[in-house]
């Protein structure tokens, strides 16, 4: 993998390193991947899966705008190619452009579930769809505050 430095994604800076940035991104799942799995212990009621699957949901939504750039800068390239993003004889651009269409309309599709799921979890019986309903209110409440 490309060497790279060590990043802080909240500077300006840090903006021009996509490859840093991705290789946090696979850090941070990893890390979640381990406190969501029983023997981590970082899920302790229904209400904590609520808020993993709205966070998860808020951080699809620009990881489809990625791919979408991904995406047109591939056929950019592709275009300024001496080789023709259709050449039948050089068809890489194409099915690495077609793949990452693909990836993007998959990732919407998870953001819609995760949305979906993280809707279903507020109307389960009683006592999780009224902890969720309590947690929601508390937050528009502190909302509302501020």
């Amino acid at each position: 993998m490309a060497e790279t430095r060590p990043t802080d994604p909240t500077s300006p800076d840090d903006a021009g390193q996509p490859l840093a940035l991705v290789e946090r991104l696979v850090e941070a799942s990893v890390l979640l991947n381990r406190a969501t799995s029983p023997e981590g212990g970082g899920l302790t009621s229904p209400l904590d899966v609520y808020i993993v699957l709205g966070t998860l949901s808020a951080a699809i939504d620009p990881l489809r705008s990625t791919l979408l750039q991904l995406h047109e800068f591939v056929l950019r390239a592709a275009e300024a190619a001496a080789v023709p993003i259709e050449d039948p004889d050089r068809p890489g651009a194409r099915i690495l452009a077609d793949a990452v269409h693909e990836a993007t309309e998959h990732v919407r599709a998870l953001a819609t579930s995760l949305r979906r799921a993280s809707s279903g979890i507020g109307l389960m019986p009683p006592p999780i769809g009224s902890a969720v309903a309590d947690y929601i209110e508390d937050n528009m409440m502190m909302e509302e505050l501020e």
